[in-house]
């Protein structure tokens, strides 16, 4: 079963093979878990002030 969908980070269509896939690459899974990670951070810091 092959799906196109588009990626959650940065916008291009693949084929995707699962219905939970949301990124087309490794890659781009990790950005945005380090991008996440990085915006919670942030909020957690601007909370305690």
């Amino acid at each position: 079963m092959e799906i196109q969908k588009r990626c959650k980070y940065c916008g291009s269509t693949f084929i995707a093979h699962k219905m939970n896939t949301l990124y087309c690459s490794p890659s781009c899974n990790n950005k945005d878990y380090k991008n996440n990670l990085r915006q919670r951070k942030i909020a957690e810091f601007m909370d305690q002030r």
